[in-house]
């Protein structure tokens, strides 16, 4: 197989053409692997990361200027990007020391700036990021592959995309100047490709992107004003997979890595439409024909965990349309959806229970969280969907009063379970977990904040529940490690606000130590706190039992107070100034 029209240079000298064994990145042509030469075009090995451009030489030793590139790092430390300042503006790069572009121009100029703004990465840190990439991120959502850079040569938007999700993870070697800089490529990119100037021309490279920037909101936004633009992003991106055909079966006709990447595509279309449905309570925009598309009910035995985490979030799908669409349900439709929903519920949680072994202990968490999310969207939707005197009332509000309790079960759970060590998983890197947290920690908070929880529940329910709540707070302080603008600062403030509403009505006696006060500031998880909440994991549930629909979440309640929390922020303080 021929990489496109390019030749090597030993290939080149000898003006014969240039055949690849196979589509493996790391691999070299035919004839350099035979005569066990180096593979290298214009002096530069061939891999995925070298698609960009290169420093060409050293810079003339008469003007002793310093090479001032995002990747130099002058004056910094590697480890920088995670630091909580940014560091000063890096000087302008001399003439001397302008990049040459490689051997395929297309792929390394912005296609919208005409080579003003250029993906300026030096090799070793695109080699770094890469490997973090497909080792720490690619497993757990795999848009991108190997295989596929070579049949679709990235583009700078996705390249841009990869080093950027690969930048913000916590093992990265990387300056801010280089997220930075990925940052300002991507923004000019994205700025284009939904600018009036630019015909629509959908791309898998395209496509591939915008899911690897849903990843990771301050990839291409700056501040919380932005937020509401994924949403937007989102929407493009089931455009543009259903105009690639990405949503039909056998849509390439020759099966093989072409359909199975077209497929996970759509997968991951699917799971972000429905994630961000939830987060920002806008309408679906992949229509109810394809809700089943990767029901695990139909698919294979052993699907993965990509596979299995679309197919849980496909469940949550019919739970949106039933109780947050903004179409009217007649009495009967909606007896009957929640019927079929709950069944649906229950279904899953079952085959989770019955699989848990083919999965990791994190990749099973992530999966077990999802889904109580799920399981507690339904209940809430249910409720805002039930009209008075409806004669279906009386059925469907039993079956909210029946599962109440054990969504405020699957809530302390979800806190428990919301440690570092997740959140630096392969599933962790998703963003579904801190979605969980965030609603598993406000019903909690119902709960204690009610006037007879101390009353009507045991001893050890109630320490269950503020035991909860401590692990919650150990790992707002962890999230509150990260002072710059993305999902960890945003997570961190809302985690905050409804800690307000706890605090100001029933301050929690802490039993394990805050993360402040902890040796190297990091917080304790469930296997290693103190014996005193060892002890809420052998909680005797059977007296927990009745309705706490009139408890948990009332949206018009939460609402109010956001509306007064908000109006006592002072925004300019340094914290909101990420």
């Amino acid at each position: 197989m021929m990489r496109g029209k390019e030749t090597c240079d030993s290939c080149s000298k000898l003006r014969v053409k240039c055949h690849w064994e196979s589509t493996d990145i790391s691999l070299r042509c035919r004839r350099c692997s035979e005569y066990g030469l180096d593979c290298v075009f214009n002096g530069i090995p061939w891999t995925s990361s070298s698609t960009s451009i290169f420093q060409s030489s050293a810079p003339d030793t008469s003007t002793r200027s310093i090479y001032w590139g995002p990747s130099s790092n002058a004056g910094g430390h590697p480890l920088d990007l995670h630091s909580s300042r940014a560091p000063l503006s890096t000087p302008d790069v001399t003439t001397s020391n302008q990049m040459v572009p490689s051997l395929n121009p297309s792929f390394t100029d912005s296609s919208t700036a005409k080579g003003t703004i250029r993906l300026d990465i030096s090799p070793r840190v695109r080699d770094h990021l890469f490997g973090i990439f497909f080792e720490s991120i690619q497993p757990a959502w795999p848009v991108v592959t190997k295989d596929s850079l070579v049949r679709y040569p990235p583009t700078v938007l996705l390249e841009a995309a990869i080093l950027g999700v690969a930048a913000r993870h916590h093992t990265a070697i990387a300056s801010w100047r280089d997220f930075a800089h990925l940052q300002d490529v991507i923004d000019s990119e994205v700025r284009a490709l939904f600018g009036l100037r630019c015909a629509y021309e959908p791309s898998i490279q395209t496509l591939q992107a915008l899911l690897l920037l849903s990843l990771r909101v301050e990839l291409c936004s700056r501040s919380h004003r932005d937020f509401q633009r994924f949403s937007f992003r989102v929407s493009f991106a089931c455009r543009m997979a259903q105009d690639l055909k990405c949503h039909l079966p056998e849509s390439t006709g020759n099966g093989g890595p072409e359909e199975a990447l077209r497929k996970t595509l759509w997968a991951a279309c699917i799971f972000m439409d429905s994630y961000f449905s939830a987060v920002l309570g806008q309408d679906m925009n992949i229509s109810r024909a394809h809700d089943d598309d990767f029901s695990l009910s139909r698919g294979p035995a052993q699907p993965g965990f990509f596979r299995t985490a679309v197919g849980f979030m496909a469940c949550l799908r019919p739970v949106l349309r039933m109780g947050y669409s903004v179409l009217p349900h007649r009495d009967s439709t909606l007896y009957q959806e929640a019927t079929a929903n709950l069944s649906t519920i229950q279904w899953h949680q079952q085959y989770l229970e019955t699989h848990k072994g083919a999965y990791s202990e994190y990749e099973f968490r992530f999966l077990q969280m999802m889904h109580s999310n799920t399981h507690l969207l339904f209940i809430l939707g249910l409720r805002l969907a039930t009209t008075p005197g409806d004669p279906y009332q009386d059925k469907i509000q039993a079956i909210v009063g029946s599962q109440t309790s054990w969504v405020v079960i699957q809530a302390c759970q979800t806190l428990e379970w919301s440690t570092p060590e997740l959140m630096h998983s392969i599933p962790g890197q998703l963003l579904v977990t801190l979605y969980s947290t965030t609603r598993a920690l406000m019903v909690v908070v119902d709960v204690l904040r009610d006037r007879n929880c101390e009353t009507a529940f045991s001893e050890s329910v109630v320490r269950c529940l503020r035991g909860a709540v401590v692990s919650a707070r150990a790992f707002m302080e962890f999230l509150a490690l990260d002072k710059t603008w993305g999902k960890h600062w945003t997570q961190t403030h809302t985690l905050k606000a409804v800690f307000a509403r706890l605090d100001c009505d029933s301050p929690v006696d802490e039993t394990v130590p805050l993360l402040s006060s902890l040796p190297g500031m990091e917080p304790p998880s469930l296997e290693t706190a103190t014996a005193e909440r060892d002890a809420y994991e052998y909680v005797d549930w059977d007296g927990f039992e009745g309705d706490f629909s009139n408890v948990i979440l009332n949206p018009a309640d939460w609402e109010d107070f956001f509306a007064q929390y908000d109006q006592g922020l002072n925004l300019s303080l340094p914290e909101y100034q990420s």
